[in-house]
């Protein structure tokens, strides 16, 4: 068990806060499945540890092995699957000793969520007073009791995850899930190959990660590349062609990095020699010079939902299916809200500039 002077501090993009690297890293089965796999890929670059907390970004509390976002309810989803699984009397144990006590329940929709004295916690403003101490997380905007207030809570999410149920719990839940950050339109172009194996399992690991990280980019890639004579081509040219679109074309300037990060573990996994970032630059296969400036990809409803989703929204099982309903709606007004914007749903000026702050500073 850890304490709180096991915590440290941290920061990123105008925020500061409480955070553990953790230290129960995602092991990939000794026979793994495809989804072992991809899960296994993406955790190279998505935190990897099961007991990680981060709580100095936009999202307030982000916990687990792919970061799960509480601003957007996605660590409500994975702890939910753990209470499914027989974990909820582990779950409240642990709660109860937060600075403000809380509960893990299902609201009046059945859907599991944070509970404290003052009802469930279903704003983000509600989850800053109990897990921030009612700091907005600002850097330069934290008094030295909330400090303390978050340090324990995030001493308390770490912790949690020293139960082995939590852990197994936690590792089902993601294994059935990664495949889900990749966009319907980017499985669909990936579904013209059925093999899961070999090139045509790495690309489609290689694709999981990035779309894990901002999905509504890594379908603007693919749309590039569906259409080039490499795409047509061997497993592996479509592979090198993707990553390289990846990598070195979407303008993201942490995607070179993190394509040097994955491109180890896919070759570990799929037992292909995968090209090192530099063997991409060179690469003089179909339609190699592709990678240059990228389409916006906030034009679209489908690339709105994509980007929502990429921050943990939930939309159901359509996903980015183009169709702005409510889910999407409601989703956009959880994002503004986040923003200090007025939550309306709408994606105005002011919303996608927001929206494409996110994009940049990833």
């Amino acid at each position: 068990m850890i304490t709180v002077k096991d915590i440290g501090w941290g920061s990123y993009g105008g925020f500061e806060g409480p955070y553990s690297w953790g230290k129960k890293k995602y092991v990939v089965p000794a026979s793994p499945e495809f989804k072992d796999k991809l899960l296994g890929v993406t955790t190279s670059t998505e935190g990897g540890t099961l007991d990680s907390v981060n709580m100095y970004d936009r999202c307030v509390l982000s916990v687990g092995v792919i970061q799960y976002c509480e601003a957007v309810f996605a660590m409500s989803r994975m702890l939910g699957s753990c209470a499914d699984a027989g974990c909820i009397d582990i779950i409240n144990s642990a709660l109860s000793g937060l600075p403000v006590p809380l509960e893990f329940a299902k609201n009046d929709k059945g859907v599991w969520r944070f509970k404290s004295g003052l009802g469930f916690l279903d704003s983000v403003q509600k989850m800053q007073s109990a897990f921030l101490g009612g700091s907005t997380g600002l850097k330069g905007q934290w008094t030295g009791d909330q400090r303390v207030h978050a340090t324990a809570v995030a001493a308390t999410f770490v912790n949690l995850w020293a139960d082995q149920a939590m852990c197994d719990a936690q590792c089902a839940y993601a294994r059935e899930t990664v495949w889900s950050f990749v966009t319907p339109a980017s499985r669909t172009a990936l579904a013209s190959d059925s093999s899961n194996e070999g090139w045509s399992g790495a690309l489609k690991a290689a694709v999981t990660s990035y779309s894990a990280n901002l999905p509504a980019v890594a379908e603007s890639m693919i749309r590039k590349v569906i259409t080039t004579a490499a795409w047509s081509g061997s497993p592996q040219d479509r592979y090198m062609v993707t990553c390289k679109q990846m990598a070195l074309g979407s303008g993201v300037r942490i995607w070179p990095e993190r394509y040097g990060k994955i491109a180890p573990r896919i070759s570990a996994l799929f037992g292909v020699s995968v090209p090192s970032l530099e063997d991409l630059q060179n690469w003089n296969g179909p339609a190699s010079d592709l990678h240059g400036p990228i389409d916006d990809p906030l034009d679209t409803v489908a690339e709105i939902q994509s980007f929502l989703i990429s921050q943990g929204a939930d939309l159901g099982p359509a996903g980015a299916d183009g169709v702005y309903g409510k889910k999407t709606k409601d989703a956009v007004a959880a994002f503004q809200a986040s923003r200090k914007l007025t939550p309306d749903g709408v994606v105005g000026p002011k919303t996608k500039a927001a929206m494409q702050a996110v994009l940049d500073a990833k």
